[in-house]
């Protein structure tokens, strides 16, 4: 397939293609002696400049769903930081938009949760109490779920949270406070759902799983180049590396 002008404009103008060129310049052209360290600095730079690591690192990393159809759910948790902090926080200085809610690129979390409790394959939404300082995420997704027609009385909000294990332990405290609930599912984003599932089950908690935010990039020659976008998606999935390591190392997993 011929690509397109735009297709070979966007190879063109990224800034990742002219840094590769003068690493392999600079192998090229230095002493016999000086190429190990600069070759092994490319390599690192490859390494984390290269849509395709990050993309099969995250394959590696996901767990399969288990969420059933057939089931319907006492109460379906979902785990925040699922708004805008930086247009909230602007428009806070604004007072503007006071109804709006501005959400982020987890946005299905929220939108999923708030689905199955409409459609009634899970009778509660639970949720965290996340204040950020300069807006009050939960509140702004109360007022989301007025929108949407999600009675109220079908939310339970915990907390306060800050953290995923914060909202680990404010469902196991719902449940205890529902000794009739047996059956619980666990909405987040895919890339988060590995650490997010052992903190539950460390609090002896046992969810059904829906994965939200998929990574299903099908993996093309570009992937393999250098790209300006792949330092961000490695810093991602590395952020949840060294959380699931740092639980680890608490004993909280």
């Amino acid at each position: 397939m011929t690509p397109s002008l735009q297709e070979i404009a966007k190879f063109f103008v990224n800034p990742m293609l002219y840094v590769t060129l003068g690493f392999l310049l600079a192998i090229l052209f230095a002493k016999k002696g000086s190429r190990r360290p600069i070759v092994l600095l490319f390599l690192l730079f490859y390494l984390f400049t290269v849509p395709a690591v990050p993309v099969l690192l995250n394959r590696a990393w996901r767990v399969d769903d288990t969420i059933r159809s057939d089931k319907t759910y006492d109460a379906v948790a979902v785990l925040l930081g699922v708004t805008h902090y930086g247009w909230h926080r602007s428009t806070h200085y604004l007072g503007a938009f006071p109804d709006l809610v501005m959400l982020n690129r987890s946005a299905d979390r929220i939108l999923a949760g708030l689905e199955l409790v409409k459609s009634k394959r899970a009778g509660f939404l639970l949720i965290g109490d996340l204040d950020l300082t300069f807006y009050h995420e939960t509140q702004r997704l109360l007022l989301l779920a007025d929108q949407l027609e999600v009675p109220r009385d079908r939310i339970i909000v915990f907390g306060p949270v800050a953290r995923t294990l914060d909202e680990a332990r404010g469902v196991k405290r719902v449940f205890q406070n529902h000794p009739g609930w047996n059956d619980l599912l666990l909405v987040t984003s895919q890339s988060h759902m590995r650490r997010a599932s052992a903190l539950f089950r460390k609090q002896r908690l046992i969810p059904d799983i829906y994965s939200v935010e998929l990574d299903e990039t099908e993996l093309r020659w570009r992937h393999f180049l250098p790209s300006s976008g792949a330092p961000s998606r490695m810093k991602r999935f590395l952020y949840e590396m060294v959380g699931y390591v740092g639980y680890w190392l608490l004993d909280d997993l």
